[in-house]
């Protein structure tokens, strides 16, 4: 029996159409995660501290000595303080006085007690005089005050000595103790100020720190 050709074509475009089916898709490719990137601080720098202006000072209390052994002396310096004005009586007419600073609005009085000892063996030797004691703070030099002498009245209610520190002459084994005022900002502490006493071109000058 004869098949038609047409059957033929037909069975064979059948078998062909079963061959060549469309292919599954490819997977999609994943895409990775960005990774996180960690951003380092930027370090602060540090400030650079202030150097110390008088690295070797002396603490309060500490002693210097200078001279030979015929003029040996001995200085030192063993309290420091501020106060906003201070008080001195008057014997003459039996009141209490109050004192300020020249410029109130802004300054304070620092007190400075120092003691200056005759060790040598002379009978005689002078004592540091007081206008060759500078207190320094930040820099800048504050000289001694000049509203009192070693004959002004004594001031109350702040346990001073009874003299102001005025030099002068030392007897042999003699002690002069006494007190210093200087004018100063009222931004000082002791603790940020320091003493330097002048003894003279042949020997070096002592500094204090003064807290």
């Amino acid at each position: 029996m004869r098949i038609p050709i047409v059957l033929i074509l037909l069975a064979a475009l059948l078998v062909t159409a079963g061959c060549t089916g469309v292919p599954p898709a490819a997977p999609a490719t994943p895409t990775p995660a960005p990774e996180a990137t960690t951003v380092a601080p930027t370090p602060t720098a540090e400030p650079t501290p202030e150097p110390e202006p008088f690295p070797d000072a002396l603490p309060i209390g500490g002693e210097f000595r200078y001279g030979s052994e015929e003029d040996l002396r001995e200085i030192e310096v063993y309290r420091a303080f501020t106060v906003a004005t201070y008080w001195w009586h008057s014997d003459q007419t039996g009141s209490n006085w109050e004192t300020k600073p020249q410029d109130a609005a802004n300054n304070q009085f620092l007190f400075v007690q120092l003691k200056v000892k005759h060790l040598g063996t002379k009978k005689e030797i002078g004592a540091p005089h007081p206008t060759g004691c500078i207190v320094w703070y930040e820099g800048r030099q504050y000289p001694v005050w000049t509203g009192r002498d070693n004959d002004s009245p004594p001031i109350i209610d702040l346990g001073l000595p009874i003299d102001d520190y005025y030099g002068g002459i030392l007897r042999k084994y003699e002690t002069r103790d006494g007190f210093l005022i200087f004018e100063v900002p009222k931004t000082l502490t002791p603790g940020d100020a320091h003493l330097a006493i002048a003894l003279g071109n042949q020997y070096d000058v002592p500094v204090w720190k003064l807290g």
